[in-house]
């Protein structure tokens, strides 16, 4: 984008830089850019300062104090970068730099994404479940240590073990714990010291790193070697703010190597003074039981020494047993004669002869109201029967015939004569009487 600048006068130098400034600010609003660091500073203020360069070309960049909170590590020279800001520049030196927002290593964006990708899918088949974790135990025997014997993570480890329990063994497994080999190496560490099962717990450790360099740590056949194995494993990987997928899948995550020693290496001298407790304890418990013990002895002593005064004892013990016997059983006969009578008399007033005879009566008292109902049944219906009949023969049409009456029906289709209108002259009609009927013809027909 071109600006027109048409002064009157020659231009001043901030005059420039500040026209400069804002043609930059303005086209460049927001750029990404990617490069290696160079001349990194980072003086007393927090600020970092340094340059960003390829092949061919260099600008200076600066990230301030308050944007650092978002890096996952600070850069050094050397290191491939992404940066994120908005171009400007600086009118003290008229030189143009990048005010970096966020930072970046080329390729650990991709990483995390692989990284959490990896966890997520991991964690849905159960892999990092709480209660597939096995047990630490809580003195090991012997302790293998897979990581690289020249690090100074394994030192820290055998230090600390060494100032809390001597005693305890130690095996270091060397392997490569960075770079493209390190992962099957440590896979089959774990395989082959799982495998012998001479070893109470595995320690997995290395020093803090990049992601990159953590990324061994990060490979799903180490964390499905780790899951399978039979031993309990412990994890501690780089710094307390480093997170691997190997620290999720163990069965006990330390943030340091020295936290490692310290979660899985008991302090002898707390073991040493609880054992003197126990043995104190058990020393107290043994007098209190041989004191107890003495006592009975001498109770026994008295009896044997004087049998005759322990058969008296018993002889009058077993007379008095006797005598809770007899007075029971006494009790028992009598409660049981008691209930014999009872039953006998329940017996007596209803036994099957005196309820067959009651049965009986009662038999004889339902035959006679039987009897009785059916007659007074049959009355009542034969009158009813009566009085039906009379209605009925009130109501036939006979009855109504036998006073004079008879009904008439047309010749032609038998259908009952209600109007005289309906019938024409010399028409055959039929007269219905009580007995029998007559055939007519109509001579003449009139109305009422």
């Amino acid at each position: 984008m071109k600006q027109e600048i048409q002064p009157r006068g020659p231009l001043s130098v901030s005059g420039l830089t500040a026209s400069l400034r804002a043609i930059i600010e303005s086209n460049f609003p927001f750029v990404t850019v990617t490069g290696e660091v160079s001349n990194l500073a980072r003086p007393g203020s927090g600020h970092i300062y340094f340059s960003l360069k390829d092949d061919r070309a260099r600008i200076r960049a600066v990230m301030f104090r308050t944007q650092q909170r978002y890096l996952d590590r600070m850069p050094k020279n050397g290191d491939e970068i992404i940066c994120r800001g908005r171009v400007s520049l600086y009118e003290l030196r008229g030189e143009y730099q990048i005010i970096v927002d966020t930072l970046e290593h080329a390729g650990s964006g991709a990483l995390r994404r692989a990284f959490e990708t990896m966890k997520a899918r991991l964690e849905a088949e159960g892999l990092f479940a709480a209660e597939k974790k096995k047990a630490i135990p809580a003195l090991p025997e012997k302790i293998t240590l897979i990581t690289s014997p020249s690090g100074a993570a394994v030192h820290d480890f055998i230090k600390t073990a060494g100032r809390r329990f001597a005693n305890i063994a130690i095996e270091i497994m060397p392997v490569t714990v960075q770079g493209a080999a390190a992962a099957d190496e440590i896979s089959a560490a774990i395989k082959m010291i799982d495998e012998r099962g001479d070893t109470g717990v595995i320690v997995l450790c290395r020093g803090g790193g990049s992601i990159e360099d953590l990324m061994p740590f990060n490979d799903e056949e180490v964390a499905r070697t780790i899951f399978a194995s039979r031993t309990p494993l412990v994890s501690a990987i780089g710094h307390e703010t480093d997170f691997t997928i190997s620290d999720l899948v163990a069965d006990l995550r330390a943030p340091t190597p020295t936290a490692a020693a310290e979660l899985v290496v008991p302090e002898k001298k707390i073991l040493t003074a609880a054992i003197s407790r126990g043995r104190f304890r058990i020393a107290e418990l043994i007098q209190s039981r041989l004191a107890n013990e003495g006592l009975r002895l001498q109770m026994l002593e008295r009896f044997l020494s004087d049998p005759i005064i322990a058969m008296s004892e018993y002889r009058e013990m077993i007379s008095q047993r006797l005598w809770q016997l007899k007075s029971a059983a006494g009790e028992k006969l009598a409660t049981a004669t008691s209930r014999v009578d009872r039953a006998r008399d329940r017996l007596t007033a209803y036994g099957p002869e005196r309820l067959i005879a009651a049965t009986r009566l009662r038999c004889d008292d339902l035959e006679d109201m039987l009897q009785r109902g059916m007659s007074l049944h049959l009355r009542h219906y034969r009158d009813r029967a009566g009085f039906s009949a009379a209605a009925l023969d009130n109501l036939s049409p006979l009855a109504v015939m036998g006073r004079g009456y008879a009904v008439a029906t047309r010749d032609r289709d038998g259908k009952l004569i209600e109007d005289a209108a309906t019938v024409g002259k010399d028409e055959k009609i039929r007269l219905r009487l009580k007995k029998g009927g007559i055939a007519c013809r109509v001579t003449e027909v009139f109305e009422d």
